[in-house]
């Protein structure tokens, strides 16, 4: 899939990219006879975050917005205000992972994560290979995806993964036989699924070159914890992931 945009040469030969947390944000999921599936979030002001959030990033190569934030409304207030910000700006992202939802994807429900351009046109989407389950052993009420792509951006080469595709550390994952730059994943989690993000993306790393970029919501449950996470490999510990601002960029 190849992406176009104009070429953001004030950033030099770096990559730029940016993630999007949403502090204060709640998910709420209902039972279903296989599992669960999310319902809805709570925030004060998730279209105002958004637009806030498309705004102060519009100059990076590429967004990634948290797993399971970015219902059809949101996603909806995301495209068109991308839209709106393109027609001012003399250069826009080359690829944005709108976050993902519990949607209809050719008649099934996936964990899918839309793929846009800096114009806010949807180019596909990614679909969550590997299921999670919750504190109550409940899996995902979700069609798992069998499909990889592969973003061609003017400065790099990606592709995608949600959450429990990358830090599933049970098998070999299939980016690793792509000749990637960067692998874009929204997440969602504690900081044991940080853990194993930052686990696989050390031996990533070193292995194969690939650097993760990682966006994970947090389940703040107490006072004191995370927000978000924002993993760039090679970072080392999970303290140094986490993070509280709206948004934040990185450069590569």
């Amino acid at each position: 899939m190849a992406l176009a945009a104009a070429d953001l040469s004030s950033v030099k030969d770096n990559v730029t990219l940016g993630g999007a947390i949403f502090p204060g944000l709640q998910v709420k999921t209902r039972k279903t006879p296989n599992g669960f599936r999310v319902q809805r979030v709570e925030h004060p002001d998730i279209n105002g975050c958004i637009k806030s959030q498309a705004e102060s990033m519009s100059r990076a190569h590429a967004i990634v917005w948290p797993e399971l934030t970015i219902d059809d409304k949101a996603l909806a207030t995301l495209t068109d205000h991308l839209a709106v910000l393109s027609l001012a700006q003399d250069a826009v992202p080359n690829v944005i992972i709108a976050g993902s939802w519990h949607r209809k994807v050719n008649g099934r429900i996936r964990n899918s994560a839309p793929i846009l351009t800096g114009q806010g046109e949807e180019k596909g989407q990614h679909s969550k290979i590997v299921r999670f389950a919750d504190d109550a052993n409940r899996f995902e009420d979700i069609e798992c995806g069998d499909e990889i792509i592969v973003l061609v951006c003017d400065r790099f080469l990606a592709s995608v993964a949600i959450c429990k595709d990358y830090c599933n550390l049970g098998e070999a994952p299939p980016w690793l036989d792509l000749d990637v730059d960067f692998l874009l994943v929204p997440s969602m989690g504690k900081t044991t699924t940080m853990d194993g993000h930052i686990n696989r993306a050390k031996t990533d790393r070193i292995t194969h070159g690939l650097r993760a970029f990682v966006v994970q919501q947090g389940l703040a449950g107490k006072a004191g914890d995370a927000e978000g996470f924002i993993l760039l490999a090679p970072q080392e510990s999970t303290k140094d992931t986490c993070v509280d601002k709206e948004w934040n960029l990185f450069e590569a």
